[in-house]
């Protein structure tokens, strides 16, 4: 895949080049993975944390102390998981193409389906009475539980999925730059709409807004496209210089932030395309998010998190991993961070000091 490409032309620069940031001190966990960490993300009550990682492991920490409590073993590197909302069960997907329902208590597995190959991403439906999942094998699948599977057929691998707000509907995003609106029943999935984004190169990603009225797209052309869904027609193209990493909405979709290969998170405005603010970073930026009142911008370049404020672009904070960071996120309140890393470790951060 090309994101995968890149990042394994990237390592030997990482290597050669980690000794320019040493391991902060400041971090208040670090949680060790024998390989890449993939994702992490707090419990609804922030007393766990799960991650997983390209040791073919999942696990839960106790947030307070960072002691291990469950291990959730997989036969490939696990590429991401999830809570289920009461933080009972857990939710896995990985290099196989196997997704998994477990017991977060005993580490039983509980239910899986299967794609033939690697899977991109699963997510749950509002009551976890059913799950969205999509893969490298050029399905999306929708996993009505426990044991109805409707698939979603493509011409090329699936870089992306997500429920539409009221779940009547599923969105996919191809390899290939066609996003495909589903109509979604019980027993079947129906295409009714196609839309071609146009990149000059690979579509990354895509993501609808609240109302689902409007689509970001971003690929590996250098570009986030602003899409109508009822008309398929383009608004307006908000251009960086290289492949676009990822892209979100603000809130109340007046503003959209987006990263990229040219070392850059710059934030927009929706409705006339103006670029606000630039903030620098020293290599490709893998992430970026707002913070709960949009004051703060939480970015993830190289070896370090980034934390800016949104209206000056002053770089507030800044932590250390040893490699290459794959995402960071913060707390319900914003007083702490957790990010994730291809050194081993998931690091949590406090910022209420």
């Amino acid at each position: 895949m090309f994101k995968k490409s890149l990042l394994a032309l990237a390592v030997l620069f990482l290597l050669m080049t980690s000794t320019l940031y040493a391991q902060s001190s400041d971090a208040l966990l670090t949680l060790r993975h024998e390989g890449v960490v993939t994702s992490a993300v707090w419990n609804s009550d922030e007393t766990q944390i799960l991650t997983a990682s390209e040791d073919s492991t999942a696990r839960i920490w106790d947030a307070a102390t960072g002691e291990q409590t469950a291990l959730f073993q997989h036969d490939s590197p696990v590429r991401g998981a999830s809570w289920g909302a009461d933080s009972s069960q857990i939710l896995t997907w990985d290099e196989i193409g196997q997704v998994t329902i477990w017991d977060a208590a005993t580490s039983e597995s509980l239910m899986t389906t299967s794609h033939n190959a690697n899977v991109h991403g699963a997510e749950w439906n509002a009551d976890e009475s059913a799950v969205l999942s999509w893969s490298d094998d050029q399905t999306a699948h929708v996993w009505i539980l426990p044991d109805t599977v409707i698939t979603l057929q493509h011409d090329s691998p699936v870089e992306e999925a997500n429920w539409s707000a009221d779940e009547s509907k599923i969105y996919t995003v191809d390899e290939t730059g066609r996003g495909h609106i589903w109509s979604l029943t019980d027993t079947s999935a129906e295409e009714i709409q196609t839309v071609v984004f146009d990149f000059g190169g690979m579509t990354l990603g895509a993501i609808w807004n609240t109302d689902d009225s409007r689509i970001l797209s971003w690929g590996a052309g250098g570009g986030v496209q602003l899409w109508d869904t009822n008309s398929g027609l383009v608004i307006r193209t908000l251009d960086h210089n290289t492949f676009v990493d990822g892209a979100k909405w603000n809130i109340d979709g007046s503003r959209i932030v987006s990263w990229s290969g040219d070392d850059t998170v710059r934030l927009w405005n929706t409705d006339t395309g103006e670029e606000l603010l630039r903030l620098q970073h020293e290599d490709w930026v893998t992430s970026a998010m707002w913070s709960n009142d949009e004051s703060q911008i939480l970015s993830t370049s190289f070896n370090n998190v980034w934390l800016w404020d949104s209206t000056t672009g002053d770089l507030m904070a800044q932590f250390n991993h040893d490699n290459l960071v794959n995402g960071a996120i913060w707390n319900a309140d914003n007083s702490r961070i957790l990010s994730w890393s291809w050194d081993g470790t998931a690091r949590v951060w406090n910022l209420d000091q």
